[in-house]
């Protein structure tokens, strides 16, 4: 079946009704549409000054035809949004390794992806193989073998080395007992102060005392995990939070400078009354951070890590063999861990 192009022809409008498209009084003659051997008659335009339009019939004659009366339908009000070009791509994305070295996959640049907690998950998404022998996946499929003795010595790499070793002796001597005692004391002043509200300066006092601890705490954690598993993808807070002592606003900066009596040996910019300070850290919600976090994600963490490493460090030392891959993959957990603490600490 053929489709009819319209083409629309203005004709005079002085032009009479009765007049037909054939330019005589006679009825034009069927002209067959090319679909089964039928014909169609054309009809003349019942609106003086309408305009007709031409439609190409079968055989591509011009035939006549009205065209549609009133005005085109409006156009919507609603403004019209760019749409940018959806590609869709069969490629898994985060699933896979980028540069795997096969040669069916092609080198596409990959956007940059800031630093978050589904990144560090991803850092220690590796394959048992590259976690143990400390190798990672190549960007291009040309691989240069190594020699027994260049491979043996890439693998015991590890035991001469302070950052492996520190960060095991963060994980199996100090992790532990520092958790503890921040669950202990944030557990107790959680639960004292909440039941002491009813008495209300008991309870604001052991609040006090456990945002104090809370932030405390979360110093502590930060320059704890910082110094003993650098580098790490996370920067810590540069200047660190402050525990009490907040920083005056510039206007209340420029009132304390005017005024006069005011000490030399004070600080301008540190604010130093008790109450507002201690508001400040009442409104923070930094303050009640460091307690869902040394309660529940710390103390999780440190029943599963701890165990483990203090069971199986020994064993791998003493047979010197395994002691490598052990270090790699503590070193690799106690990087992720840092970089989580960082981000719930900041």
């Amino acid at each position: 079946m053929s489709e009819r192009v319209p083409f629309v022809d203005q004709r005079h409008k002085t032009e009479s009704a009765s007049t037909l498209s054939n330019g005589s009084g006679d009825p034009p003659a069927p002209v067959p549409n090319g679909v089964s051997g039928g014909s169609h008659t054309p009809t003349p335009s019942g609106v003086s000054g309408a305009g007709i339009a031409l439609v190409a019939s079968g055989d591509g004659v011009l035939i006549s035809a009205p065209a549609p009366d009133g005005p085109p339908p409006p156009y919507s009000e609603e403004p019209r949004r760019s749409r940018r070009p959806t590609i869709i791509s069969n490629d898994s994305g985060d699933e896979e390794e980028y540069g795997e070295g096969t040669p069916l996959l092609r080198d596409l640049p990959r956007r940059s992806r800031a630093a978050s907690y589904s990144t560090m998950a991803s850092y220690t998404g590796v394959d048992v193989l590259s976690l143990i022998l400390g190798t990672q996946p190549l960007a291009t499929s040309d691989h240069v073998p190594r020699s027994f003795r260049e491979r043996r010595a890439r693998y015991f790499v590890p035991l001469g080395r302070r950052v492996y070793w520190r960060s095991l002796a963060h994980l199996a001597v100090i992790n532990f007992p520092f958790a503890l005692a921040a669950w202990i004391l944030l557990f107790c002043g959680v639960v004292l102060g909440t039941t002491l509200l009813i008495t209300l300066p008991f309870g604001v006092v052991f609040w006090f005392l456990t945002l104090f601890l809370s932030r405390s705490f979360a110093r502590a954690e930060l320059h704890l995990q910082s110094k003993f598993h650098r580098p790490l993808r996370v920067a810590p807070p540069d200047p660190p939070r402050p525990i009490f002592y907040r920083s005056r606003p510039p206007e209340d900066i420029e009132r304390v400078l005017v005024e006069s009596g005011t000490e030399v040996d004070v600080d301008p910019t540190i604010e130093t009354s008790f109450l507002k300070n201690s508001y400040s850290m009442f409104m923070d919600p930094s303050s009640f951070q460091p307690i869902f976090y040394f309660l529940v994600i710390k103390a999780s963490i440190t029943l599963v890590v701890t165990p483990l490493v203090l069971a199986l460090a020994p064993v791998c030392i003493i047979l010197v063999l395994p002691a490598p891959a052990m270090l790699r993959v503590v070193r690799r957990v106690g990087a992720w861990q840092a970089n989580l603490a960082i981000e719930a600490l900041s």
